[in-house]
């Protein structure tokens, strides 16, 4: 977009389009686990965080979520931060029930 070219200001919403095509595209070939499409998922989360859009942070990284059960397990490590990161989505989006729940799944 030109008016970001000139202001030097990243646009965050053509980002989110562009990877969401691509997490499209990886979904349809690959399947939601493969990890090009954890990662594209990680990525928007970070863009939402960015933006102040907590809540679809977390929406994104709980998709990643599902993606690390299937393939490393509930109880693994890669699960166990994933759930440390929800939860400090669901802090930071004052949903505190839920941040604690998380967190809680996340020791345990």
């Amino acid at each position: 977009d030109e008016d970001n070219m000139i202001t030097g200001k990243p646009d965050y919403n053509r980002a989110i389009e562009y990877l969401q095509s691509g997490l499209d595209t990886y979904k349809d070939l690959y399947g939601p686990q493969c990890k090009e499409s954890m990662k594209i998922m990680k990525e928007m989360a970070q863009i939402y965080l960015t933006i102040n859009r907590y809540s679809k942070a977390a929406e994104c990284m709980e998709g990643v979520l599902q993606s690390v059960v299937k393939r490393h397990g509930a109880q693994s490590i890669e699960a166990g931060v994933t759930m440390k990161r929800i939860g400090e989505m669901y802090m930071i989006d004052n949903r505190i029930q839920e941040a604690k729940a998380m967190l809680k799944r996340a020791l345990s």
